[in-house]
């Protein structure tokens, strides 16, 4: 087809990387490097080439481009990867003239946990605070970790401002109830500063500014 188009031409070699299914139905990568040549007898063109298995190198890439992307705590989305996806969401929500909610979250004495119980208390502590915020949301809602003891979230398609705050007051009460962890009970609350587009601002670099301030006046 490559050749038919023009984009090619005999003997120009070429490489593609493409999944396939062996005969017990498992899926593998391939890298398959090719050339086309005519058959002197026939005079057709024809495709020569080798393929090799490059499932492990696959899966590899595949793992370093998740942990660029994801908190490795958590497994949340990082700032860079929920920057883009609220890029992402916040321009389909101008083309369909929606209301989007971000959700600044800051996770109150934090550093008291890790004062008095060490680091690996505290991390225990920010991996279940971020499994009882995931386990409130919708599917279309996405949270994301900004390092340290915040976590932002954003609602796409909100209805009013009142839908978000009330999803703020279901991720405090979810915090509510007390954490064990290594025989040790824990409590903790979140401060919560929200930020709605279009009402309070129009792109998301000023949406973030705002839920941040927002959250930190409630903080205070």
């Amino acid at each position: 087809a490559a050749f038919r188009a023009g984009t090619l031409s005999a003997s120009t070699p070429f490489t593609e990387q493409v999944p396939q299914a062996c005969k017990d139905g498992t899926l593998i990568w391939t890298e398959m490097q090719m050339h086309f040549s005519r058959n002197p007898t026939r005079g057709a063109f024809e495709v020569q080439g080798v393929t090799r298995d490059i499932t492990a190198w696959h899966q590899m890439a595949e793992g370093i481009r998740h942990m660029a992307q994801h908190d490795s705590l958590t497994g949340l989305p990082n700032r860079a990867l929920f920057s883009l996806l609220v890029e992402r969401a916040l321009a389909s929500a101008k083309r369909q003239h929606q209301r989007l909610a971000l959700i600044f979250l800051d996770v109150d004495r934090l550093k008291r946990i890790n004062d008095n119980h060490g680091h690996a208390v505290g991390d225990g502590v920010l991996r279940e605070i971020a499994q009882r915020i995931s386990g409130t949301l919708r599917n279309s809602d996405t949270l994301g970790r900004m390092g340290g003891d915040e976590f932002i979230l954003f609602l796409p398609n909100i209805g009013s401002q009142e839908h978000a705050i009330e999803v703020a007051n279901k991720l405090r009460e979810a915090i509510r109830p007390p954490i064990t962890l290594d025989a040790l009970t824990l409590s903790v609350s979140l401060s919560v500063g929200i930020a709605i587009y279009p009402d309070d601002g129009p792109d998301t670099a000023t949406l973030l500014r705002n839920a941040d301030t927002a959250m930190y006046r409630a903080k205070e």
